[in-house]
């Protein structure tokens, strides 16, 4: 067994390496929060959409025209189509507080296919789909809002907005998302991907239905999107076409699948330099860990022969060059994750909620927790291999 003395005279003795291991570890740890962050990001949009079963259904979105009364003509053409099981609608609409000046634009869906679409949700749950009227919020909101609040609020569309007056509807916080990327439902393109269902909207919300005071559904305005989907077993590419057939822009029918496929292809670049970025900071931590250790055992041979024929065993021995390696990175690693969430300007305690999440921490900490072995264990394994005197024996 290893003395505590020996330890802390090791650390001492290196103090500078030791230092300068910790600032490392500090940087490192900050940097690798910040890719898995930004895979996270760049990710999400799949996941969600792969996870919620979209993938099997088809999109489309009304090309906006003069009119906008166009679109439940084309609801009702694209039911006709043979092999069409179901056609829900997503709309947007605003609501406006009745007192106390806040608003925010509130997607409203009557889709089933979008009952399994689970965004991260800093605060509160997702409402059931049979209970309209209960909201969820971007986190801007939290400032204003808290969950379970209800609140009395007008309803805008494009039917009503020169109206004089506006229905009435209560709406109750249900929660808040984690960020303000949520499901926006708000372009279309010919080349649209999964990407472009996610937009930075700090001011939209989501319901599944809205009642007015008296009972009255309300509906948004008849200018987004349609999911189609299809019956089992039934060729997309097949019902693609023939929806393409009755509606006014066949351009703007997407298949989800190929959305997929088409995020990935939009992305390339973002990818690559993720990869790129990844690999470099592995090389560079790998190359800086095995370096250190291998000028630790050179440095400290002497003293290292000393305690081995003083009754050390020599895996003791190396053991002791690593111990202090361990400290500093705890340390380093610590720091680190500290500062990354001071840096995402939210309180501690609510960063970790909120924006930083366990799998993060676990991920960042067993990747740097790989970089160390890797670094340090094979030079390790190689000295333990060797004998005392064949490791010491210019000396």
């Amino acid at each position: 067994m290893i003395n505590s003395t020996l330890i802390f005279r090791q650390i001492r003795k290196n103090w500078v390496e030791v230092i300068l291991l910790i600032v490392f570890v500090f940087f490192i740890t900050g940097s690798v929060l910040g890719i898995t962050r930004e895979i996270d990001t760049f990710t999400r949009s799949i996941r969600i959409f792969q996870k919620a079963g979209l993938e099997n259904d088809l999109f489309y979105c009304y090309r906006m025209t003069d009119s906008t009364s166009a679109m439940p003509s084309e609801v009702s053409e694209i039911r006709k189509v043979p092999g069409v099981a179901n056609v829900g609608t997503i709309s947007c609409n605003t609501l406006e507080a009745i007192e106390g000046g806040i608003w925010f634009r509130l997607i409203i869906s009557d889709s089933p296919e979008l009952n399994n679409v689970r965004y991260p949700l800093s605060e509160g749950k997702y409402p059931s789909p049979e209970e309209p009227n209960h909201v969820l919020l971007p986190p801007h909101y939290r400032q204003y809002l808290d969950v379970g609040d209800t609140i009395e609020m007008f309803f805008y569309n494009y039917d009503n907005f020169f109206a004089d007056d506006y229905p009435t509807v209560r709406v109750t916080v249900s929660g808040f998302f984690q960020d303000d990327r949520t499901l926006s439902f708000n372009r279309s393109m010919p080349n649209m991907d999964v990407g472009h269902l996610f937009d930075v909207q700090p001011d939209k919300g989501w319901a599944y239905g809205l009642l007015d005071i008296s009972g009255k559904t309300l509906q948004g305005d008849y200018n987004q999107y349609l999911i189609i989907t299809p019956e089992s077993d039934e060729d997309l590419l097949q019902l693609k076409k023939n929806i393409s057939d009755v509606v006014q822009s066949k351009d703007y029918v997407h298949i989800g699948q190929d959305m997929v496929s088409q995020y990935w292809k939009n992305h390339d670049d973002q990818l690559r330099e993720l990869v790129i970025s990844g690999l470099s900071l592995f090389l560079l931590a790998f190359s800086f860990l095995l370096a250190g250790t291998y000028l630790s055992v050179i440095m400290g041979r002497k003293e290292l022969a000393v305690y081995h024929l003083s009754g050390l065993p020599w895996k003791s021995c190396l053991v002791l060059i690593m111990i202090p390696k361990l400290i500093a990175f705890l340390f380093g690693y610590s720091s680190g994750v500290f500062h990354f969430v001071l840096q995402s300007g939210f309180g501690f305690r609510d960063t970790l909620s909120s924006y930083i999440s366990l799998s993060d921490i676990f991920i960042s900490f067993g990747l740097l927790i790989f970089l160390l072995v890797s670094g340090t264990f094979p030079f390790y394994i190689s000295a333990l291999r060797q004998s005392p005197l064949d490791v010491y024996r210019k000396d």
